[in-house]
């Protein structure tokens, strides 16, 4: 029972954190969404902060799990351009459709711009990272640093974009289509 009422804490924690941000949530808002007292919610968790490092601890898991899920290179250690399409693919429904990652990226989004811990973790989850990935991947090809670089920006920045669009979407299908389909149309014009 222990084990779930963590889990369950920390799921509504982070829908709470998603919803308002982290820093404008109290203990007393997690207590009260959870309908416990926070003596109650104080045995599972010292404080806030530490049910955002276990958000941060799963979310770092998550990553791990997923880049170990979807390898994009040839046992020789070349890109397979199709395995790369599917991660792109794979990595824009982690973000929108994955509850708990979709959350996350939220709080991330929301956080960004006044807790300098926040950015990083935005730029690592979210901007810099994937960008830096992509672009060291199209740089294996034989591209410059700058072209590469251009070209990771090509693919990525509106999946960024779309990422905000599937929020508030009402049929979300059509964004991830839309996804799918820029993804595919990038993959095929590195193929000509």
């Amino acid at each position: 029972m222990t084990g779930n009422t963590k889990e369950y804490i920390l799921k509504e924690s982070l829908h709470l954190f998603s919803e308002k941000g982290y820093e404008a949530s109290s203990v007393s808002d997690i207590a009260g969404r959870l309908s416990m007292s926070k003596s109650a919610l104080y045995k599972h968790y010292k404080n806030k902060r530490d049910i955002l490092d276990q958000i941060l601890l799963l979310m770092q898991d998550r990553q791990t799990e997923f880049k170990k899920e979807h390898t994009v290179c040839h046992e020789d250690g070349s890109v397979n351009l199709n395995k790369l399409e599917e991660y792109v693919y794979a990595l824009f429904r982690l973000w929108t459709e994955d509850e708990f990652c979709s959350s996350f990226r939220k709080i991330l989004t929301l956080e960004q711009f006044g807790d300098a811990e926040m950015a990083e973790l935005y730029k690592e989850y979210l901007t810099q990272g994937p960008v830096f990935d992509l672009t060291n991947w199209f740089a294996s090809f034989g591209a410059t640093k700058a072209s590469a670089m251009g070209m990771a920006m090509y693919l990525y920045s509106p999946l960024y974009l779309y990422y905000s669009m599937y929020d508030s979407a009402e049929k979300k299908e059509i964004v991830t289509s839309a996804a799918k389909a820029h993804i595919h149309r990038f993959m095929m014009q590195l193929q000509v």
